[in-house]
């Protein structure tokens, strides 16, 4: 009865919440980004996790990458109570709601996410997280691009991104995703000369080797096209 009074006092206080945090911040670090966190809530028995006011910056030069308003994701552990150390972690769900993300380049060509790299395996990790039949959603989302070089720069607007697993049932390495993105009232300019009232829409599914274009339609005051097509290997 003490045991589980204290784990509640623990809980309530916030002591798991604020671990958690160190534990996402700690992550991001790996990739070479310093993660700010406004307020973080993750349910008992870890089931549910929700974030608001997610703030990423480049680790070495402090330039803003990116931002959050509020995310909040699902999740299923298989073996929680298992008498070992290694806990299998499922992504089902994934709500992403206010991402505003700042993509430049200067004049040399060199881009803002230059620093960030990909850490090395760990093959003896604790927490092994998949993510493959996950439902994403991404939604009231913008992109900032400006390519200083060629004299490019846009927004992209009202952007709303679905992702689903086609056939969950599938192997992990083969298993196709859904993936319908659309944006709005976007604008892009070239050398000074803007183009407003930019959509797109796009269906498709895609793995992690190929992709599948079933339509892409991009709307603009000078044209309109309508694509189709394969992408047989991302590299």
């Amino acid at each position: 009865v003490a045991l589980l009074l204290i784990a509640v006092i623990v809980y309530r206080l916030g002591f798991v919440d604020h671990y958690l945090v160190s534990q996402i911040k700690n992550d991001f670090s790996k990739y070479g980004i310093r993660a700010e966190v406004k307020t973080f809530h993750a349910s008992i028995p870890p089931s549910a996790v929700e974030i608001d006011g997610i703030e990423l910056y480049d680790a070495l030069s402090g330039e803003k990458l990116g931002k959050i308003d509020r995310l909040v994701a699902a999740i299923r552990i298989k073996d929680l109570y298992a008498f070992n150390l290694q806990r299998h972690v499922d992504l089902k769900d994934l709500k992403i709601e206010g991402l505003e993300v700042w993509v430049k380049y200067d004049d040399q060509g060199r881009s803002n996410f230059r620093n960030l790299r990909l850490p090395p395996p760990e093959p003896n990790k604790r927490i092994l997280f998949a993510y493959s039949t996950a439902h994403v959603e991404i939604k009231n989302s913008l992109i900032h691009y400006g390519d200083a070089q060629h004299s490019l720069s846009g927004e992209a607007r009202n952007l709303s991104v679905i992702i689903d697993p086609d056939i969950s049932s599938a192997p992990v390495e083969s298993i196709m995703n859904r993936v319908t993105l659309g944006l709005s009232n976007s604008t892009f300019v070239y050398d000074g000369r803007p183009i407003n009232n930019i959509d797109v829409e796009f269906k498709g599914r895609a793995n992690q080797t190929r992709a599948e274009v079933q339509e892409l339609v991009l709307r603009s005051p000078l044209a309109e096209a309508h694509l189709q097509g394969t992408l047989d290997d991302w590299r």
